[in-house]
């Protein structure tokens, strides 16, 4: 696997190389994980501290309601419980989590981690038709009928988006977008495997897309005149 890694590496001056990638110096990286500003968890600290201290009064709060009434039920806040774990919740299995990227021979592998659990999700290269910089927009001329959000909150790195198809047989296949952080030096590992669609426009990437349905529409019309001629002969 080394050999065939060596095979498509290159230089700068690689003409497979896009030319947003041109000026990354270093050589490519195969792995990246999300990665947090120097003091962020200082903050995540200071809110769960508020938190905690609101759980704290609003305890004494019950507490006192208990002692007036004497009906434990009665005088729990069960708002004020379900806010504070809540609040909790989103905190850390949003900014507490934890993304590694993997590049494999095959496919793009994404193994997430939150203090409730990890999962992982494979996505084949010939399945990726683009990744680029991304952009906020209120449409997009592609429907996406999964879209992941696989970053940290405390990551401080750029924004990135990646376009894939998701196969399903003869049926019509679905689309995912995917927005993600990691270091230039990982999209030029990303584009030993897949060259010349990393850090390319938002438009190339569409149009690929649509180029792609295109042709399973024309594949599709095809089978079936083809079909249809066989039936009349």
């Amino acid at each position: 696997m080394n050999e065939d890694m060596n095979e498509r590496q290159g230089t700068t001056d690689n003409p497979v190389f896009p030319k947003a990638l041109l000026a990354v110096q270093g050589e490519p990286i195969y792995e990246d994980e999300s990665e947090s500003v120097n003091g962020s968890y200082w903050h995540i600290i200071l809110i769960v501290g508020l938190i905690f201290a609101f759980f704290v009064w609003d305890g004494f709060r019950m507490l006192d309601n208990y002692r007036i009434t004497g009906n434990i039920w009665q005088s729990i806040n069960y708002a004020s419980v379900f806010f504070v774990l809540f609040a909790l919740y989103i905190l850390l299995s949003q900014a507490m989590i934890n993304y590694h990227f993997r590049l494999t021979e095959n496919a793009l592998v994404v193994t997430y981690r939150t203090p409730f659990g990890h999962k992982r999700h494979d996505i084949l290269y010939e399945n990726i038709y683009g990744v680029h910089e991304h952009k906020a927009r209120l449409a997009n001329n592609v429907k996406f009928r999964y879209k992941w959000r696989w970053y940290s909150l405390i990551d401080s790195r750029p924004l990135l988006a990646l376009f894939y198809k998701i196969p399903r047989g003869a049926k019509k296949p679905k689309f995912g977008r995917v927005i993600f952080k990691a270091d230039p030096q990982f999209l030029l590992g990303m584009n030993e495997y897949m060259p010349g669609r990393v850090a390319i426009t938002e438009e190339e990437t569409t149009y690929l897309v649509l180029v792609d349905e295109s042709n399973r529409l024309d594949a599709k019309e095809k089978a079936a005149q083809t079909a249809a001629a066989k039936k009349v002969d």
